[in-house]
């Protein structure tokens, strides 16, 4: 496995963050933050999870995995990517649900079983026949995911306490959905995997109150690799951080290659929770 870099955008960020390097190692960072991957608590994980369904403001369905946590603790919103649904986050889902959170884990509109004839990524592709058209169509399926983002949060909010908070963790194009719904509701830390934004979104982003963010991109995949780098640099929260990978690889693709990361993810997420 190859190590992960920090990039050093300031010095302070780079000190307080290489203390804790050796937490983000695979058996390591398991121990010292109490995660276990094998035995009675991931049994125990898969027992408190519900297939649920969320019905939104226009009358479709969206299916989600939600695991019941402790009556006190946060909740965790989980949003893959634009190339994958809700089974690639499902390592991540379990070891938060491990440490007693609440999480669900969405497919989006048109992905999973989100889906019906009219919204469906699969016969998106398969029915395209140029890249503009496809690109036309997938903005069209997207469009309803403001919306379809902002059920999940308060169906989530529903099984917290009053004084817990949620948190989000984005994959990829699912970025720019994690931003839009913290410009409307409360979120507490964000997690952005290989996080694709446009620069309209970049600087809603920026116009955020300073939201603790954790950034993992790959550093040969430039548009990640470039949105990461200029969002940390500019979030002046003093817990955020930024891992990089060597090589070109994003989303699904980075965490299936990368085994310790969705350990990682877990990790820093959990630590920041009540």
């Amino acid at each position: 496995m190859k190590l992960p870099i920090i990039f050093p955008a300031l010095c302070s960020i780079l000190f307080s963050f290489a203390s804790n390097v050796s937490a983000l190692q695979t058996n390591s960072s398991t121990r010292a933050a109490g995660i276990n991957i094998e035995g009675d608590n991931a049994s125990d994980a898969l027992n408190l999870m519900a297939e649920v369904s969320i019905t939104t403001k226009d009358k479709f369905t969206l299916s989600a995995d939600y695991y019941e946590g402790s009556p006190r603790s946060d909740g965790f919103l989980l949003l893959h990517g634009c190339q994958s649904d809700r089974q690639s986050l499902t390592p991540i889902a379990k070891l938060l649900a491990e440490q007693g959170h609440h999480v669900l884990s969405m497919d989006l509109r048109g992905y999973g079983k989100s889906t019906s004839e009219q919204y469906s990524h699969a016969n998106i592709k398969r029915n395209t026949k140029d890249i503009i058209n496809y690109q036309q169509r997938m903005a069209q399926l997207m469009a309803y995911w403001e919306e379809d983002v902002l059920a999940g949060y308060e169906h989530l909010a529903t099984k917290l306490a009053k004084e817990n908070n949620i948190s989000i963790l984005s994959v990829g194009c699912a970025a720019r959905y994690a931003v839009s719904t913290a410009e409307q509701l409360y979120v507490a830390n964000m997690a952005l995997l290989s996080p694709d934004m446009d620069y309209a979104t970049k600087e809603r982003y920026k116009n955020l109150r300073d939201i603790a963010s954790f950034f993992i991109s790959s550093v040969h995949h430039v548009q990640s690799y470039q949105t990461a780098k200029e969002l940390f640099e500019w979030n002046g929260h003093d817990r955020s951080t930024m891992l990089l990978y060597k090589g070109n690889y994003a989303g699904n693709h980075l965490l299936r290659r990368n085994k310790s990361l969705a350990i990682d993810i877990a990790h820093w997420l959990s630590e920041r929770a009540k």
